[in-house]
C-alpha cells in the first residue's frame, strides 16, 4: 500500500516475451499478430479456433473470454517449448486438438520455429548462450527447451534492467519489479504523469534493445492509498497467507 498522499503504479508488458522473439526471429507473422493487440485472437482466427473477426466482440461473446484463455495457454506454453501430450494436460484439450494447434502454430509462424531451431544449433556448438547485450551463459546440460527460453527470458530480463536504470535516471522511484511488471510510487498529484513517462520509457527502452519494427505496449493502474496492490490469481492465497500469520503469532 502506498504511504498517504502517494499512489501506487503498477505497469506491464503487453506479451513482452512473445514481442521478443517475434522480432529476433523476423517473423512478419508474428509480428503482424503482436500489433493486432491480442495475439491469442489472431491465433485463434489462423487456428480456425475463432469466427469473430473483431477481438473485442469476441470477447464479450458468450464463451469468448473462456476460449481466450485457453487460446493464451495454449500460445504461452507453445512459445515455452511444451509438446502435444503436456499442451493437451496444461489446456484441458484432447492431444489430437492439441496437436492440431501445434501443426497451425508452425505453419503460420513458420519463421519463428526455423529461427528457434537454428538458435538451439548454434548455442548448442558455441556451447552458451548470449542476451542481446552481451552476458553469457554456458551449456552444462542440454536441454533444448531451456535453450531456446534463454531468448525470450533473459532478453526480458535485459530489457527491464534497462528500463528500471533509465526511470532512476529520471527521478522516477522503481518499488520492485514483478515478473514483467514495474510497480513504482509517485505523489497522488503526479501519479498519472509519472505512469505516462514510465510506459514512455519502457517503449524507449525496447526500442533501443530491438530496434523500432515493433512497437512494445504496457499498461498501467494506479492504486491510490488506501488500497492495496493484489493480484487477482492470488485472491485465495493472501487471505489464507494472512490468517495462518496470525495463527502462529498467538501460537495456535
Amino acid at each position: 500500500m502506498a504511504p498517504p498522499g502517494y499512489s501506487l503504479i503498477t505497469i506491464d508488458w503487453a506479451n513482452q516475451e512473445i514481442a521478443i522473439v517475434a522480432i529476433l526471429s523476423g517473423d512478419r507473422e508474428l509480428i503482424r499478430a503482436y500489433e493486432t493487440g491480442d495475439i491469442y485472437h489472431a491465433f485463434g482466427l489462423a487456428a480456425g479456433v475463432v469466427k469473430e473477426p473483431d477481438p473485442e466482440s469476441w470477447r464479450q461473446s458468450p464463451g469468448g473470454e473462456l476460449q481466450r484463455q485457453m487460446l493464451k495457454a495454449a500460445v504461452l506454453a507453445i512459445n515455452y517449448g511444451m509438446g502435444a501430450e503436456a499442451l493437451a494436460l496444461k489446456v484441458g484439450i484432447t492431444v489430437h486438438e492439441a496437436l492440431a494447434l501445434l501443426t497451425t502454430h508452425h505453419r503460420v509462424y513458420h519463421r519463428f520455429w526455423t529461427w528457434r531451431e537454428q538458435y538451439i544449433d548454434t548455442a548448442l556448438v558455441r556451447g552458451e548462450m548470449r542476451t542481446i547485450m552481451g552476458w553469457p551463459q554456458r551449456i552444462v546440460a542440454v536441454n533444448r527447451r531451456a535453450i531456446a527460453n534463454f531468448a525470450a527470458q533473459a532478453n526480458a530480463a535485459e530489457l527491464m534492467r534497462l528500463a528500471a536504470c533509465i526511470a532512476t535516471e529520471e527521478g522516477i522511484e522503481i518499488c520492485m519489479p514483478v515478473h514483467d511488471q514495474f510497480i513504482a510510487v509517485a505523489p497522488d498529484t503526479e501519479a498519472r504523469a509519472v505512469a505516462d513517462r514510465l510506459a514512455r520509457i519502457m517503449v524507449d527502452a525496447a526500442a533501443a534493445l530491438f530496434g523500432r519494427a515493433l512497437r512494445f505496449r504496457s499498461t498501467f493502474n494506479i492504486i491510490p492509498h488506501g488500497q492495496r496492490y493484489t493480484d487477482k490469481r492470488d485472491l485465495e492465497t493472501w487471505p489464507f497467507a494472512v490468517a495462518e500469520a496470525r495463527r502462529l503469532e498467538h501460537g495456535e
